[in-house]
């Protein structure tokens, strides 16, 4: 099954600034303990460390360990398979190499 990544929110957090468990919504993507997941559905409460059947959450990467950048300008030496958030347009975009180019392809 595939999940849409709708937005990049930072670090995984329980609580929010108030003390409250922090409510993450279906497409939420987060880095946890130097990996990355992206919501399932409504979730709050759990860690992407529960299972995914009550957590709400799914790895995004499980056999490469991907750079997740979030900024303005693109990163100056991606790999392959490597994310950026644009944080000034508000989009995601995934490095790419076919046969005759290499580029960032918006997701």
């Amino acid at each position: 099954m595939t999940y849409e990544i709708k937005r990049f929110v930072g670090s995984f957090e329980i609580r929010n600034s108030n003390g409250n468990p922090k409510t993450y919504q279906s497409g939420d993507a987060v880095e946890f303990e130097g990996r990355q997941y992206v919501a399932t559905r409504r979730t709050s409460g759990y860690s992407p460390l529960h299972p995914q059947s009550r957590s709400g959450w799914k790895a995004i990467t499980s056999t490469r360990s991907m750079n997740f950048t979030n900024s303005e300008t693109e990163p100056e030496t991606p790999l392959e398979g490597d994310h950026w958030f644009n944080s000034s347009l508000g989009k995601l975009f995934i490095y790419i190499k076919d046969k005759n180019t290499e580029q960032w392809t918006e997701l």
